[in-house]
């Protein structure tokens, strides 16, 4: 079972402490403001999103894919797919139709979390490919999906109905989670050969996160973090999670 640096309790744990204190910013780039997201709206997104993702079919240990530019709605995704026991597999916002084919295939990824047009285009186009990838999910809601079936904006997915069934299910398998559980499939640059996906278990971050509360025993919760790299890359990735 997991212990208390585990990353599937994050948001629920911080939420419980912090409520209506901002947990993420995200900028409007119209307006050029940063909008706060609270830890309460935060777990809220991240139950709704878990206990739709178990009711339309997520398994245990199933691979989800996530091709986007850093946005607050992957890391929402993120910690839905650790309440359900699933994984993320994190692809780099830039990358071509042959390489998300091969991730798609090669990690047998049937739902994708995308970001803006050139990702869903490159997904669509992939759809074309392969008959593993049955679902895209776009956040940008500007994103033209030309009517597609098989897409869906992040907004309307949110309105999709769950039951108490679902919810006591999601419960169920996060208090399932173990420490040899795969938190994160990512895949390497590619750059001797194929791309070679790295299996992360829940173990790893476990174990940075404890060494970074070592190390790192000045940072209190007066501090903010910004994204410099996209979460794709695994530096980025745990210290957004720390």
């Amino acid at each position: 079972m997991m212990n208390d640096n585990n990353i599937s309790q994050i948001v629920r744990r911080q939420s419980a402490k912090y409520g209506e204190r901002p947990a993420l910013y995200t900028r409007n780039d119209e307006t050029s403001q940063w909008l706060p997201i609270s830890w309460t709206e935060l777990a809220d997104t991240v139950r709704k999103i878990a206990c739709i993702l178990c009711h339309e079919g997520l398994q245990e240990q199933q691979a989800v894919g996530v091709f986007t530019p850093n946005c607050p709605e992957s890391m929402e995704v993120d910690f839905a797919l650790f309440d359900n026991r699933a994984y993320a597999v994190p692809m780099y916002s830039t990358s071509t139709a042959e390489q998300v084919t091969y991730f798609v295939n090669d990690a047998n990824i049937s739902l994708l979390f995308v970001g803006e047009q050139y990702q869903y285009d490159v997904a669509a186009e992939v759809m074309k490919r392969t008959s593993v990838l049955k679902k895209i999910v776009v956040f940008d809601d500007k994103t033209n999906i030309s009517d597609n079936p098989s897409a869906v904006y992040f907004y309307d997915f949110l309105k999709m109905a769950f039951t108490e069934e679902d919810e006591k299910e999601v419960e169920r398998r996060r208090g399932a989670i173990s420490e040899d559980d795969i938190a994160t499939l990512m895949y390497t640059s590619g750059s001797t050969g194929e791309s070679k996906g790295v299996v992360l278990p829940h173990s790893c971050y476990s174990e940075a996160m404890r060494i970074h509360d070592i190390r790192l025993a000045f940072i209190s919760d007066t501090y903010r973090s910004i994204s410099f790299l996209p979460t794709s890359h695994i530096f980025e990735r745990a210290w957004c999670y720390f």
